[in-house]
């Protein structure tokens, strides 16, 4: 990594690692291992994930300032090249000249979270649970029932709902995070688009064909 931060994340990185590596072979070898135990080993699985996108973002800087382009970091990560950019890249605000201030990856891992909740509670036709969780801006227009016949029209499209997959989410200028989620149906496949401000309420909704998502989907 070539400085004092990579060296430092370095150091970190094993030992917490060696760290985890015990924890992990002691609960295998006693089944009887106290909760406290176990949940010290989750925070520590935890800690060593927080290190681990820290190393890879530097590592991604790194490549950058060598003049490796974006297609090649990306090929690297087995992602697209705009899904590299909108994971570590820097956009400049055209308003301002300067960064723009993105979600962190722990704020995405909290939008999809509630995302996939709220998607729960849809697809389960608990519409007052779900209607909870539309925010202020949306819940001002749409209540439990008008978030049912939402649904229903949704479901007019392709039929029964078979299949969610694993849900994405990127990082917007001015904090604001999407969360797309595919939706397989007996004969058409949609995305459930939900959008969140920095203070983690829901800002917008939308259910579009899959062709027009904005996250990669893999192949």
């Amino acid at each position: 990594m070539g400085n004092q931060r990579g060296h430092e994340l370095a150091d970190h990185i094993t030992r917490i690692v060696a760290l985890l590596a015990d924890e992990l072979s002691t609960s295998d070898a006693a089944k009887e291992s106290s909760r406290s135990d176990v949940t010290h080993a989750l925070s520590t699985a935890r800690s060593l994930q927080a290190l681990a996108d820290e190393a890879l973002a530097h590592l991604v800087t790194d490549a950058r300032e060598r003049g490796i382009t974006w297609q090649t970091i990306g090929d690297a990560l087995g992602i697209s090249r705009q899904a590299a950019f909108q994971r570590f890249g820097t956009a400049i605000d055209p308003r301002t000249g300067k960064a723009m201030n993105k979600p962190t990856e722990e704020a995405k891992r909290e939008s999809i979270t509630k995302a996939e909740q709220f998607l729960d509670d849809l697809t389960a036709s608990r519409w007052k649970e779900a209607a909870g969780q539309l925010g202020p801006v949306i819940g001002a227009h749409l209540d439990a029932e008008g978030l049912a016949t939402t649904w229903a029209q949704v479901a007019s499209l392709g039929g029964a709902l078979e299949t969610r997959l694993p849900a994405e989410a990127i990082g917007l200028a001015d904090g604001i995070t999407v969360v797309e989620q595919p939706l397989a149906f007996e004969a058409a496949d949609l995305v459930a688009r939900i959008s969140y401000n920095t203070d983690g309420s829901m800002a917008g909704l939308w259910f579009v064909p899959a062709d027009q998502a904005l996250t990669e989907r893999p192949d």
